[in-house]
């Protein structure tokens, strides 16, 4: 399960930074939980079928880490907190609430949209973030499958790139991890765990996006596509 696999990247990770060393052997790798322990964690994508599954299993399974906080957009007239609100009721949460409500508490919600400059975050909040947070799990996106390219390239290009802006502004960054779609590769039958090459370079394709008309960029979908 990508959530899974994300958090045992996170830990692994931890054995090359300057907090655990850089030759501990492997008897020495800190666990999950030791290496979450007392770490603020920035999640975005929260309201979609895996960033669901993500938030409660972190507060489920780091009972010892800190605060999760969770970027949210306002949507259909409804605030960042009832979509929060509607997120905790859900059936996926009711264990949870039974068992261990005051994990819930540990949630802070952060109006954001990664569509917009910055995140869309406020001064205020980005000041809280990149003093406090040290794990990120980028998980926002869209992934329809007829979305425009222009928006396609707004949400998962220029999105993720601002992402890393703000990243590369917390103090206490231990690892940021992005959880792309499964889709990415469906062309190739096997697909291993390694960066594979893009068709063009991200930049030359903005720099397209910048001056073509959404007809223009649609026709061009082919040559990207490869096979896809």
């Amino acid at each position: 399960q990508p959530y899974r696999i994300a958090m045992m990247n996170t830990a692994t990770a931890a054995v090359s930074s300057r907090e655990w060393g850089d030759q501990l052997p492997r008897s020495e790798w800190p666990t999950i939980t030791e290496f979450y322990s007392g770490h603020d964690i920035f999640i975005t994508g929260a309201t979609g079928f895996m960033g669901k599954c993500l938030v409660e299993k972190v507060l489920r399974s780091l009972p010892t880490a800190g605060r999760v906080f969770v970027m949210v957009r306002p949507k259909k007239g409804k605030s960042v907190k009832e979509r929060m609100e509607e997120l905790t009721n859900l059936k996926l949460f009711q264990h949870l609430c039974t068992e261990s409500p005051e994990m819930i508490d540990r949630i802070v919600p952060i109006a954001g949209d990664i569509s917009r400059p910055g995140l869309g975050i406020s001064k205020e909040d980005e000041e809280i973030l990149v003093g406090s947070v040290s794990i990120v799990f980028h998980l926002a996106a869209t992934i329809q499958f007829n979305d425009s390219l222009r928006d396609s390239l707004q949400y998962n290009v220029i999105g993720v790139r601002e992402m890393i802006k703000l990243c590369r502004k917390m103090k206490k960054l231990q690892s940021l991890i992005h959880v792309s779609t499964a889709y990415s590769n469906c062309q190739m039958n096997n697909i291993e765990e390694i960066i594979y090459s893009a068709p063009v370079d991200y930049n030359d394709l903005m720099q397209s996006a910048y001056w073509m008309t959404d007809e223009q960029l649609e026709m061009i979908i082919p040559s990207l596509l490869q096979g896809r």
